[in-house]
């Protein structure tokens, strides 16, 4: 669910590049009018039918005219066609590129937040990985309330972008702060990632775990470790964890049927919830 998610947060804003640049060019916006010359070069390259010939002609742009006011918008562009041909390394180095020079660029951090967190999730030098995911989360969470709404774009569909980098930015962040053991801040954050997206199922499991490890335990958590193993289909492995927890904090597995039930049922806990 989440790795679709990044590509709708790349694919989202794809639409709206094009009409200020257009407005810029012909009608003098608030970027300085691009030279025909440029501002062919840019059309063409994010018109391109193909990923291959968009990166090929976003390159050449980038190249020609590396102090374009488009440069933002061009590299974002960039690193969505990387994305799509699978070139996770040039997708990364295009990435830095993009928050070297404009470090609150919102695609930039919601990319390499998903990515490092995903990575860490399995095993790939899980330390750093999910320390470097948790930096470009509150990095996105900090530059969020102040982002500009890019032109042509509605009200409505601004807040539906901001919703979606918000949910990428506050997971990497619960999870960062997770792996350090900080349980009440990952549930605060992972909380927000869940009310954003239920059916997030990484989001979920780990809200459970951060819940049931706090001190004093939260019984929250076992209805979301509950809500994981339904999510999983009954992953053997998830159920263990759940079951694991519920024990502790119940002193035996009696009722954790009826946890099991009420998770079923629906995604967030039914009103009066409690485990004793």
């Amino acid at each position: 669910m989440k790795k679709l998610l990044v590509l709708l947060v790349l694919a989202f804003t794809a639409v709206a590049v094009l009409a200020p640049v257009v407005a810029s060019a012909q009608a003098g916006g608030s970027q300085a009018p691009l030279d025909p010359a440029e501002y062919n070069s840019y059309v063409a390259a994010v018109q391109a039918t193909s990923p291959q010939e968009k990166i090929a002609g976003l390159v050449g742009f980038l190249q020609r005219y590396p102090n374009s006011t488009m440069k933002e918008a061009g590299l974002e562009q960039l690193m969505a066609a990387y994305q799509q041909t699978g070139n996770a390394g040039e997708m990364f180095k295009t990435a830095d590129k993009l928050l070297e020079s404009f470090p609150n660029n919102l695609r930039g951090l919601a990319v390499m937040a998903y990515t490092k967190r995903a990575a860490a999730q399995q095993g790939q030098d899980a330390a750093s990985n999910a320390a470097a995911a948790e930096d470009y989360g509150q990095r996105g969470l900090k530059a969020l309330p102040s982002a500009p709404k890019p032109e042509g774009m509605a009200d409505a569909d601004f807040q539906k972008l901001k919703s979606q980098y918000s949910l990428i930015f506050n997971g990497a962040v619960g999870f960062g702060e997770l792996q350090k053991k900080n349980f009440s801040q990952a549930a605060e954050h992972l909380q927000a990632a869940v009310q954003l997206d239920p059916s997030s199922f990484y989001d979920v499991y780990q809200l459970g775990l951060a819940y049931a490890q706090s001190t004093p335990a939260n019984p929250l958590g076992l209805f979301y470790l509950a809500r994981a193993v339904i999510m999983s289909n009954n992953n053997a492995d998830v159920e263990k964890v759940g079951a694991y927890y519920y024990q502790k904090y119940h002193g035996s597995k009696d009722g954790w049927d009826q946890v099991m039930a009420a998770a079923k049922e629906a995604p967030t806990p039914p009103p009066g919830f409690s485990v004793t």
